[in-house]
């Protein structure tokens, strides 16, 4: 298992999309060199909310005229890049929780 981290880490440090990533909270060194791997190039999406639809994290549409009905979330793509990032975004949560209750000040991606 620790050579498996080493060699991840290592990926990591060579690897100018995967330091990016990690700079946000939450995400590791897991998650960053999965995104990296998979998604490759993120300039290929127009906005956050694409690249949050090709994983299936945004809510399916159905929609006309000017009724807007939002269903389910879709749970199309990736399912393993779904789970991480689920993950890491349930740790910044639960992180921004502790310092609120010792009332520590939040940095802007746990605010």
């Amino acid at each position: 298992m620790a050579a498996i981290e080493e060699r991840l880490q290592a990926f990591a440090d060579a690897d100018l999309r995967s330091q990016r990533l990690q700079r946000a909270g939450g995400i590791g060194v897991i998650t960053a060199t999965a995104l990296s791997a998979s998604v490759g190039d993120f300039d290929r999406f127009p906005s956050g909310r694409h690249f949050a639809s090709s994983l299936g994290l945004t809510p399916r549409e159905h929609s006309s005229g000017s009724t807007r009905r939002l269903g389910r979330v879709t749970r199309r793509g990736d399912t393993y890049l779904r789970m991480l990032l689920i993950h890491d975004a349930r740790a910044v949560l639960r992180s921004a929780k502790l310092a609120s209750k010792k009332q520590q000040p939040l940095d802007r991606t746990r605010a």
